[in-house]
């Protein structure tokens, strides 16, 4: 993954008739913790 400049990583996915996500301020790390 190239640096960009973010500073917060997220992920999104569809579960049943619906969309759910998951984001963090920081690194990717901080999102696996969630």
């Amino acid at each position: 993954m190239e640096y960009r400049g973010y500073d917060s990583a997220g992920i999104a996915m569809h579960v049943e008739n619906d969309v759910a996500h998951l984001r963090a301020l920081g690194k990717v790390a901080l999102l696996e913790e969630k």
